[in-house]
């Protein structure tokens, strides 16, 4: 797999214990936000670009999608995960000179985080020489 993810997020027995002992309920679990699609390319010509689907919950986030490379050097997509201003976690998906690289639903966030992520902010670089305008989308 060609992706590096760096994150801050409790394990899943950590998660698994909060809900075992009741700090995660059926209700706050289950709550439904409207799925946010993502397009975004390097430049006009659109020779870096990397595409996908932000899926929201209750305190976390799924993000799906790929990273497609046109061109010779390594394309780079950047996703912020934010509460308001403050920066909670985020991953960066890399693609080679001339591939795609999918990438499959990734957990970002905290679930211990009362209020949750609301904020995912996404730009696509050229090895951070050239990169795209940040676009934020946000859960609704």
């Amino acid at each position: 797999m060609n992706h590096t993810v760096r994150r801050a997020l409790a394990t899943g027995a950590a998660a698994a214990a909060i809900a075992a002992a009741g700090g995660l309920t059926t209700a706050s679990a289950s709550t439904q936000y409207s799925p946010d699609t993502f397009h975004i390319c390097v430049d006009q010509s659109c020779t870096m670009e990397t595409n996908g689907t932000i899926t929201w919950t209750n305190r976390m986030a799924s993000i799906s999608g790929e990273v497609i490379n046109r061109v010779s050097g390594t394309a780079m997509a950047d996703f912020g995960v934010f509460a308001g201003e403050n920066s909670i976690d985020g991953m960066v998906v890399k693609s080679a000179s001339y591939t795609t690289t999918k990438f499959p639903a990734t957990a970002v966030g905290d679930p211990n985080l009362v209020g949750g992520v609301n904020i995912v902010k996404i730009k696509i670089c050229s090895s951070y020489t050239r990169c795209s305008a940040e676009h934020s989308y946000y859960r609704n």
